[in-house]
Protein backbone atom coordinates (compact mmCIF):
# COMPACT_ATOMS: atom_id res chain seq x y z
CA UNK A 1 0.00 0.00 0.00
CA UNK A 2 1.27 3.43 -0.87
CA UNK A 3 2.92 5.29 2.03
CA UNK A 4 0.87 8.34 1.02
CA UNK A 5 -2.15 6.81 2.74
CA UNK A 6 -0.34 6.96 6.07
CA UNK A 7 -0.14 10.74 5.71
CA UNK A 8 -3.64 12.11 5.06
CA UNK A 9 -2.35 15.67 5.41
CA UNK A 10 -0.42 15.01 2.19
CA UNK A 11 -3.18 12.97 0.57
CA UNK A 12 -5.92 15.60 0.87
CA UNK A 13 -4.15 18.27 -1.24
CA UNK A 14 -4.10 15.77 -4.11
CA UNK A 15 -7.86 16.28 -4.47
CA UNK A 16 -8.08 20.03 -3.99
CA UNK A 17 -10.80 21.32 -6.27
CA UNK A 18 -12.03 17.86 -7.24
CA UNK A 19 -15.80 17.92 -7.24
CA UNK A 20 -17.02 16.06 -10.34
CA UNK A 21 -16.82 12.64 -8.72
CA UNK A 22 -18.46 13.93 -5.52
CA UNK A 23 -21.29 15.43 -7.58
CA UNK A 24 -21.69 12.14 -9.46
CA UNK A 25 -22.06 10.03 -6.31
CA UNK A 26 -24.39 12.56 -4.69
CA UNK A 27 -26.60 12.58 -7.78
CA UNK A 28 -26.52 8.77 -7.80
CA UNK A 29 -27.93 8.46 -4.28
CA UNK A 30 -30.50 11.15 -5.03
CA UNK A 31 -31.68 9.02 -7.94
CA UNK A 32 -31.56 5.63 -6.19
CA UNK A 33 -33.09 6.73 -2.86
CA UNK A 34 -31.25 3.90 -1.05
CA UNK A 35 -31.65 2.61 2.49
CA UNK A 36 -27.92 2.01 3.03
CA UNK A 37 -24.83 3.03 1.07
CA UNK A 38 -21.42 1.36 1.37
CA UNK A 39 -18.25 3.15 0.25
CA UNK A 40 -15.17 0.94 0.10
CA UNK A 41 -11.81 2.68 0.38
CA UNK A 42 -13.44 5.77 1.88
CA UNK A 43 -10.11 7.35 2.88
CA UNK A 44 -10.42 10.74 4.56
CA UNK A 45 -14.14 11.01 3.82
CA UNK A 46 -13.97 13.38 0.84
CA UNK A 47 -16.89 11.58 -0.82
CA UNK A 48 -18.26 9.91 2.31
CA UNK A 49 -19.26 13.12 4.08
CA UNK A 50 -21.26 14.54 1.15
CA UNK A 51 -23.02 11.17 0.91
CA UNK A 52 -23.84 11.37 4.61
CA UNK A 53 -25.18 14.91 4.06
CA UNK A 54 -27.60 13.42 1.55
CA UNK A 55 -28.32 10.60 3.97
CA UNK A 56 -29.40 13.15 6.58
CA UNK A 57 -31.65 14.82 4.01
CA UNK A 58 -33.12 11.71 2.37
CA UNK A 59 -33.06 9.29 5.32
CA UNK A 60 -30.41 6.70 4.51
CA UNK A 61 -27.32 5.37 6.30
CA UNK A 62 -23.75 5.54 4.99
CA UNK A 63 -20.95 3.13 5.88
CA UNK A 64 -17.38 4.20 5.03
CA UNK A 65 -14.87 1.37 5.11
CA UNK A 66 -11.08 1.62 4.88
CA UNK A 67 -8.14 -0.43 6.15
CA UNK A 68 -5.85 2.54 6.83
CA UNK A 69 -6.17 3.87 10.38
CA UNK A 70 -4.65 7.28 9.60
CA UNK A 71 -7.13 7.93 6.81
CA UNK A 72 -10.08 6.93 8.97
CA UNK A 73 -8.88 9.23 11.75
CA UNK A 74 -9.04 12.16 9.33
CA UNK A 75 -12.51 11.05 8.21
CA UNK A 76 -13.61 10.83 11.85
CA UNK A 77 -12.35 14.40 12.42
CA UNK A 78 -14.49 15.56 9.50
CA UNK A 79 -17.44 13.64 10.88
CA UNK A 80 -17.12 15.41 14.22
CA UNK A 81 -17.26 18.78 12.47
CA UNK A 82 -20.49 17.89 10.66
CA UNK A 83 -24.03 18.56 11.82
CA UNK A 84 -25.53 16.09 14.30
CA UNK A 85 -27.95 14.74 11.68
CA UNK A 86 -24.99 13.96 9.40
CA UNK A 87 -22.88 12.41 12.16
CA UNK A 88 -25.75 10.08 13.06
CA UNK A 89 -26.06 8.84 9.47
CA UNK A 90 -22.37 7.99 9.04
CA UNK A 91 -20.49 4.97 10.41
CA UNK A 92 -16.77 4.52 9.78
CA UNK A 93 -15.30 1.03 9.92
CA UNK A 94 -11.70 -0.13 9.74
CA UNK A 95 -11.70 -3.39 7.83
CA UNK A 96 -10.41 -5.18 4.75
CA UNK A 97 -12.76 -4.89 1.76
CA UNK A 98 -11.71 -8.38 0.68
CA UNK A 99 -13.24 -9.97 3.77
CA UNK A 100 -15.73 -7.61 5.48
CA UNK A 101 -19.26 -8.98 5.67
CA UNK A 102 -22.17 -6.74 6.60
CA UNK A 103 -25.12 -7.71 8.78
CA UNK A 104 -27.54 -6.27 6.20
CA UNK A 105 -27.26 -5.48 2.51
CA UNK A 106 -26.59 -2.24 0.65
CA UNK A 107 -27.65 -0.38 -2.46
CA UNK A 108 -25.35 0.93 -3.81
CA UNK A 109 -21.82 -0.24 -3.05
CA UNK A 110 -19.22 2.11 -4.51
CA UNK A 111 -15.43 2.00 -4.86
CA UNK A 112 -14.40 5.52 -5.95
CA UNK A 113 -11.00 7.04 -6.81
CA UNK A 114 -9.66 3.85 -8.40
CA UNK A 115 -9.02 2.36 -4.96
CA UNK A 116 -9.57 -1.08 -6.49
CA UNK A 117 -6.28 -0.70 -8.38
CA UNK A 118 -4.37 -1.24 -5.12
CA UNK A 119 -5.46 -4.89 -5.21
CA UNK A 120 -2.75 -6.31 -7.41
CA UNK A 121 -3.72 -9.97 -7.70
CA UNK A 122 -6.68 -11.53 -9.42
CA UNK A 123 -7.35 -13.50 -6.22
CA UNK A 124 -7.70 -10.27 -4.19
CA UNK A 125 -9.90 -8.64 -6.82
CA UNK A 126 -12.19 -11.66 -6.97
CA UNK A 127 -12.39 -11.68 -3.17
CA UNK A 128 -13.71 -8.09 -3.26
CA UNK A 129 -16.17 -8.93 -6.04
CA UNK A 130 -17.49 -11.91 -4.06
CA UNK A 131 -17.85 -9.93 -0.82
CA UNK A 132 -19.62 -7.12 -2.65
CA UNK A 133 -22.04 -9.62 -4.14
CA UNK A 134 -22.81 -10.92 -0.64
CA UNK A 135 -23.19 -7.38 0.74
CA UNK A 136 -25.34 -6.10 -2.13
CA UNK A 137 -29.10 -6.35 -2.03
CA UNK A 138 -30.78 -8.19 -4.95
CA UNK A 139 -31.02 -5.75 -7.84
CA UNK A 140 -28.57 -3.34 -6.19
CA UNK A 141 -25.83 -1.36 -7.92
CA UNK A 142 -22.09 -1.96 -7.62
CA UNK A 143 -19.96 0.87 -9.03
CA UNK A 144 -16.19 0.72 -9.44
CA UNK A 145 -14.26 3.77 -10.62
CA UNK A 146 -11.02 3.09 -12.47
CA UNK A 147 -8.68 5.33 -14.44
CA UNK A 148 -7.47 4.52 -17.93
CA UNK A 149 -3.71 4.01 -18.09
CA UNK A 150 -1.48 6.21 -20.21
CA UNK A 151 -0.33 3.63 -22.75
CA UNK A 152 2.31 5.95 -24.21
CA UNK A 153 4.00 6.11 -20.79
CA UNK A 154 3.73 2.34 -20.41
CA UNK A 155 5.40 1.87 -23.80
CA UNK A 156 8.64 3.27 -22.37
CA UNK A 157 8.75 0.22 -20.11
CA UNK A 158 9.49 -1.92 -23.17
CA UNK A 159 12.60 0.00 -24.19
CA UNK A 160 15.97 -1.64 -23.75
CA UNK A 161 16.98 -0.81 -21.14
CA UNK A 162 13.52 -0.01 -19.71
CA UNK A 163 12.92 3.53 -18.50
CA UNK A 164 10.31 5.24 -16.37
CA UNK A 165 9.33 8.72 -17.46
CA UNK A 166 8.88 11.31 -14.69
CA UNK A 167 5.75 13.43 -15.13
CA UNK A 168 4.00 16.05 -13.02
CA UNK A 169 0.97 14.26 -11.68
CA UNK A 170 -0.58 16.97 -9.45
CA UNK A 171 0.09 20.70 -9.17
CA UNK A 172 -2.46 22.46 -6.95
CA UNK A 173 -2.55 25.28 -4.46
CA UNK A 174 -4.84 25.68 -1.48
CA UNK A 175 -6.07 29.25 -1.83
CA UNK A 176 -6.95 29.51 1.86
CA UNK A 177 -3.46 28.56 3.10
CA UNK A 178 -1.42 29.35 -0.05
CA UNK A 179 0.21 25.92 0.31
CA UNK A 180 1.19 24.47 -3.06
CA UNK A 181 1.17 20.72 -3.58
CA UNK A 182 3.30 19.37 -6.45
CA UNK A 183 3.61 15.65 -7.01
CA UNK A 184 5.56 13.82 -9.68
CA UNK A 185 5.22 10.19 -10.60
CA UNK A 186 6.92 7.51 -12.61
CA UNK A 187 4.98 4.70 -14.27
CA UNK A 188 6.22 1.38 -15.57
CA UNK A 189 4.27 -1.54 -16.91
CA UNK A 190 5.49 -4.86 -15.51
CA UNK A 191 4.40 -7.24 -18.24
CA UNK A 192 5.42 -10.37 -16.32
CA UNK A 193 3.07 -9.32 -13.48
CA UNK A 194 0.46 -7.61 -15.72
CA UNK A 195 0.34 -4.58 -13.46
CA UNK A 196 1.59 -1.02 -13.33
CA UNK A 197 4.29 0.11 -10.94
CA UNK A 198 3.85 3.76 -9.95
CA UNK A 199 6.14 5.76 -7.72
CA UNK A 200 5.12 9.16 -6.35
CA UNK A 201 7.66 11.88 -5.61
Amino acid sequence: MNQLYRHPEEYDPEHLGDCEDVEFYVSLVQKLQPRKVLELGCGTGRITLPLAEQGARLGFEVIGLDNQAEMLERAADRQLQARLEVRERLHLIRADMRAWRAESTFDPIVIPCWSISHLLTLQDQLAVWNQCRRNLRPGGRFLVEITMPNMAIFADSFRVPPRAVVEIDVDRQDESTKVRFVRRKTSRYLSHEQCAQMRFL
